[in-house]
């Protein structure tokens, strides 16, 4: 059920200060994606509490929970998943690709460096959503990348330390923490959660997830 849904199902029983931060969060999906309690509360002028109320009121555990169902939502209608992940995350990126692949939702993997990293922006198009990990500062490539992304009109769902972390221009920031990253960063969270939007995402969709293992099913049967 996407968040207007949600409102609209529940309005009946939000406070009027409640039913103004639902009615602030449909109108700012992007800012959902992103801002803390304390900033979604100043930017509806109410209290951080009123937020977590209104978010709880809506069905959802808390903002971290709204964030992961609004990420299962646009992959879900996604034409094409984008994995962006450099240095170690590349092969993670290639392995979430092909696990959103087994599921009957095409998926590409990219996070080359430099130049070479042009080729793979040129290929994005229309209807495509980025999976972009990305944990630290901005570099280059990811600057390039939300530019890319803004002209075509597509979401980027950034994996990063936490919401304070992530780019403005994502459309929603989900926290990763990987230990300690200075010294000897652990990749294991960012599979869990690469993981947890596969499985949700083929729940969010039953039909072409089975139509999806019964060629895969056919196609082994045929080589063995």
């Amino acid at each position: 059920m996407q968040l207007v849904d949600r409102i609209a199902a529940h309005r009946s029983e939000l406070t009027p200060a409640e039913i103004r931060v639902a009615e602030f969060m449909a109108d700012n999906p992007h800012s959902v994606g992103y801002l803390s309690a304390l900033k979604l509360a100043e930017a509806s002028r109410n209290s951080d509490a009123t937020v977590v109320r209104t978010v709880r009121k809506l069905g959802f555990d808390g903002l971290d929970d709204l964030r992961e169902q609004f990420a299962v939502e646009v992959i879900a209608a996604a034409r094409c998943v984008v994995l962006v992940g450099s240095g170690p995350a590349r092969s993670i990126a290639d392995y979430a690709a092909h696990r959103f692949r087994r599921v009957g939702v095409w998926s590409v993997a990219a996070g080359s460096s430099g130049r070479s990293f042009a080729d793979e922006l040129a290929a994005f198009a229309a209807g495509d959503i980025v999976v972009l990990m990305s944990y630290d500062r901005a570099t280059v490539e990811v600057s390039v990348l939300y530019g890319r992304a803004a002209a075509l009109d597509i979401p980027v769902v950034q994996l990063s330390e936490g919401v304070h972390t992530g780019v403005p221009r994502c459309a929603v920031v989900l926290g990763v923490g990987r230990g300690n990253p200075g010294y000897s960063p652990s990749y294991a969270p960012t599979v869990v959660v690469l993981e947890a939007l596969v499985l949700a995402v083929a729940a969010s969709d039953p039909d072409r997830s089975a139509a999806a293992g019964a060629v895969l099913d056919e196609l082994r049967d045929q080589l063995s």
